[in-house]
């Protein structure tokens, strides 16, 4: 037997709803009912293999189809997790830096805060022998 798609003429990437749609068309055509022709049983009948054949393989591709459907969404799906989870640890690396630059900020104020009296009296000192020397 023939290529059940070109029986139906049909590409092969029917779906299982044009294979029956097309059967039917066809069905009407070559009916001993409908026809007069002598060897319609025999078209009707090598119609109806076609039309069984080419059901199940247009069943195969839909299903196979779907099973890619699911593993591309699934794939999708850890794609996104997996960029959501990168997303999340440059943002907690950015909070940690900005902690880091924040506590070396206060370490200096600090340092300042502790300074201050020692670099207040230095130059008071400073300027006081300066005034002294002016006079």
């Amino acid at each position: 037997m023939t290529c059940p798609f070109a029986t139906l003429g049909l590409a092969r990437t029917a779906t299982q709803a044009d294979v029956m749609r097309e059967w039917r068309r066809l069905l009407l055509l070559v009916h001993p009912d409908k026809s007069d022709a002598i060897d319609a049983t025999e078209r009707t009948q090598w119609l109806n293999e076609a039309k069984e054949r080419a059901f199940s393989i247009a069943k195969f591709n839909e299903d196979l189809q779907r099973e890619e459907e699911e593993i591309n969404a699934r794939y999708e799906a850890q794609r996104r997790a997996a960029c959501e989870a990168h997303a999340q640890r440059k943002a907690a690396e950015r909070i940690r830096e900005s902690e880091r630059k924040r506590t070396a900020h206060l370490k200096l104020i600090e340092r300042e805060k502790l300074m201050a009296p020692i670099r207040d009296a230095y130059f008071k000192r400073k300027d006081a022998l300066r005034a002294s020397i002016r006079k």
